[in-house]
């Protein structure tokens, strides 16, 4: 009992620090409109302000709770929308985006088990277009 009130403790923690990394980064300067193709938000979208300290700070919590909670919900959600931010911030062939979409994969494979590659993507695509509502 005390080891998942410890788990539930970190994972909030970690919520509250990307938080507040995402409040320091609404105090930057916002960067000139740019319109992202990307497939995961389509078209004409617009990044918000400071998308480095965003990516950074997602990428982060996501690996910290990852290492706390594998294949939970808060780590495909944290997974899935640096994958998505990435692809904005970067475009599909960009490293980053590619160690995104990976971080991604291995969080829902961690959470649905080895499923087959259709399956996997409808998987992403589904909390992808979630995350964006």
């Amino acid at each position: 009992l005390l080891l998942l009130l410890l788990l539930l403790l970190m994972q909030a923690s970690v919520y509250d620090l990307y938080d507040l990394l995402s409040l320091c980064a609404d105090q930057l300067p916002a960067p000139p409109p740019k319109a992202a193709n990307s497939s995961w938000r389509g078209a004409g979208k617009q990044q918000g302000a400071a998308p480095a300290i965003e990516t950074e700070a997602l990428a982060a919590c996501a690996r910290i709770v990852g290492g706390v909670t594998p294949g939970s919900s808060a780590h495909a959600d944290l997974t899935t929308e640096y994958m998505v931010r990435s692809e904005a911030r970067f475009g599909e062939g960009h490293q980053e985006s590619a160690d995104a979409l990976r971080m991604c994969s291995a969080a829902h494979v961690a959470r649905y088990g080895r499923v087959s590659k259709g399956l996997l993507q409808l998987l992403m695509d589904t909390r992808a277009g979630a995350a964006l509502l």
